[in-house]
């Protein structure tokens, strides 16, 4: 009975390793990246959405930016959601 638990647990472990080792590999690196960009951009986005904004002849084109801003927001939840 004892064996077959620590079978079991060693098979799990092995596992494990085997999806953190999976993970490691790959395109995590450069989608961590593309989304560090992505927010950047956003944050760029909102600050000078905003300043536009608040001057009276800029009105509609603050606007447009923070419209642009969130839609690149979106797109890296998309990549976080599907990564």
């Amino acid at each position: 009975m004892a064996q077959d638990v620590n079978e079991m647990l060693r098979r799990q472990q092995e596992e494990v390793e085997r999806i953190r080792a999976r993970r490691s590999k790959g395109s995590g690196a450069v989608k961590r990246t593309l989304r560090t960009v992505l927010n950047v951009l956003f944050l760029a986005a909102a600050v000078v959405g905003f300043i536009f904004y608040f001057q009276d002849e800029y009105h509609d084109t603050g606007l447009l930016i923070i419209i642009a801003g969130m839609v690149l927001k979106v797109l890296e939840f998309l990549i976080r959601l599907l990564g």
